[in-house]
């Protein structure tokens, strides 16, 4: 302790722990405390007329597009994808793979190597995505991973939700979701407008290759 108004921390995550002074009010928690873990299983086999919105790290990897697919071309059991929530991924945490879910596509699932996680207070949404997003979070995580080879580390979940945390006065974190939360969600509108603008791309490229349209006829 250092005095009335801060204090000090040596193993936390967040704050990182060198040379930190916490304002008084800041209370110390853990991530497990301030989130759902939220395990609704989804089993697409006994869905047959359903298309499904794929979050898979291949998906990820490719640009944060989910893919539509068949019931018959998913395997295996998967998770329901919620909106504003976080899908963490256990999967070598050295690689971050943390995908931000505002409004999820219609008949949303993920691969189970994703946790999904919504915050327990909504209007702490931003200051979570900051959190799983820092280099602290990846750090800490990666030295909880464990595995066979470096190309399969894995973490628990409880390991994610044992990270220490530190809410700051209720003050500060709505004038921070205040101010954060609009960039988010500009970030998301940007990135799905030039993922469609990608497809429509992909799309007439081979038919403008082949003389089928021509650009001068194309509504723009």
């Amino acid at each position: 302790m250092t005095d009335n108004n801060s204090h000090t921390t040596s193993n936390s995550s967040f704050p990182p722990s060198d040379a930190v002074r916490l304002p008084h009010d800041w209370v110390e928690t853990t991530l497990g405390e301030v989130v759902n873990h939220v395990k609704n299983n989804i089993i697409p086999s006994k869905e047959p007329s359903k298309i499904f919105s794929h979050y898979s790290i291949p998906s990820f990897d490719d640009g944060k597009k989910a893919v539509s697919e068949l019931r018959e071309n998913i395997l295996s059991n998967k998770y329901e994808v919620i909106s504003k929530s976080f899908l963490v991924s256990k999967l070598n945490p050295s690689t971050p793979r943390i995908w931000t879910i505002f409004e999820p596509e219609e008949n949303a699932i993920c691969y189970t190597e994703f946790q999904v996680f919504q915050p327990k207070n909504e209007k702490h949404f931003a200051i979570y995505h900051c959190f799983l997003n820092s280099q602290i979070f990846t750090d800490e995580l990666s030295q909880k991973a464990h595995g066979t080879s470096s190309s399969h580390q894995r973490v628990k979940p409880q390991d994610i939700l044992d990270l220490d945390f530190f809410i700051p006065n209720e003050t500060d974190i709505l004038s921070f979701q205040e101010k954060v939360l609009p960039l988010l969600e500009k970030i998301t509108d940007n990135s799905e407008q030039i993922q469609s603008l990608s497809q429509t791309r992909d799309e007439l490229l081979p038919r403008l290759m082949r003389g089928e349209v021509r650009v001068d006829n194309l509504p723009i």
